[in-house]
């Protein structure tokens, strides 16, 4: 167990510049109504966790890169009492020129979600939030400051990665539509029932979100389900049939399909490879 305590929740101190931590626990859970008064950013490293606000949560598992804005209402618990979870946490307040580097691809409302597929991408990943976890905790008496900037080095990295960045945040009508993704990502979704969620037409609604997104909704959903699929296959034991399912391709060979033109792998030679 890396030094800091095992539960942001149980930890706040008075306006701290950064705080961080890892948690590994069994029945790892927490409500948070009123959110984090900093951003949060949290990484999982194993287990599959119900990870959201009340009403719009979903899963989350391996290889999820989550950064929360202040005040979101925050809740997690793990699948199971035999699937213990493994995170690296971080709570933050950023200097107001960080503002370009807080703008991921929106996963639920308040919350944005960036899956890191590459196992070695997710390797760099954790081993700079371990670092920082312990320059926080080492008692220097610039170990905020060195912390912050291991950080800002992070989330600077993570905009490369990341295929949509956007310069400003995501209107309310596309949060709508967003949420009902991640509610129904199991469902047969159009752009019609997307568009009738934040109360556009279909063709304003293609435009609008081509353009805070720099793709289309249906392409940015199929994306999300192999997203989506990715964490599943990494952090669950369920059958490839399953996953499909859940993520909306009830017919195995069409998810295979899917999956392995997005990935470059079928969804086994892709669990075998990176677990």
């Amino acid at each position: 167990m890396l030094p800091g305590p095992s539960d942001p929740c149980n930890y706040l101190p008075d306006a701290p510049l950064i705080i961080a931590g890892q948690t590994r626990a069994e029945g790892n859970r927490s409500n948070r109504p009123r959110g984090f008064s900093q951003w949060a950013l949290y990484l999982d490293v194993a287990g599959v966790r119900w990870f959201g606000r009340p009403g719009a949560g979903q899963l989350a598992g391996r290889g999820d890169l989550m950064l929360i804005e202040p005040g979101t209402p925050l809740a997690y618990d793990n699948v199971t009492a035999t699937d213990p979870s493994e995170s690296y946490w971080v709570i933050f307040q950023p200097p107001a020129y960080w503002s370009p580097l807080l703008h991921w691809p929106r996963w639920v409302p308040g919350m944005m979600r960036f899956h890191v597929a590459d196992a070695g991408r997710l390797e760099e990943i954790r081993l700079t939030l371990a670092t920082l976890i312990t320059t926080c905790h080492s008692g220097h008496p610039l170990a905020k400051i060195r912390a912050m900037h291991e950080l800002k080095g992070l989330l600077l990295r993570c905009q490369s990665w990341i295929p949509r960045v956007p310069g400003k945040g995501v209107a309310p009508c596309l949060e709508k539509a967003l949420g009902l993704m991640a509610q129904k990502l199991s469902e047969p979704l159009t752009v019609r029932d997307l568009a009738a969620t934040a109360s556009l037409s279909p063709s304003r609604f293609n435009a609008v979100f081509k353009r805070a997104f720099g793709i289309g909704p249906m392409q940015y959903l199929a994306r999300y389900r192999m997203h989506r699929a990715c964490t599943l296959l990494l952090g669950s034991e369920r059958l490839i049939k399953q996953i499909g399912a859940e993520v909306g391709y009830p017919e195995i060979a069409r998810f295979s399909t899917r999956f392995r033109k997005t990935i470059g792998a079928s969804p086994q030679a892709y669990r075998q490879a990176n677990k």
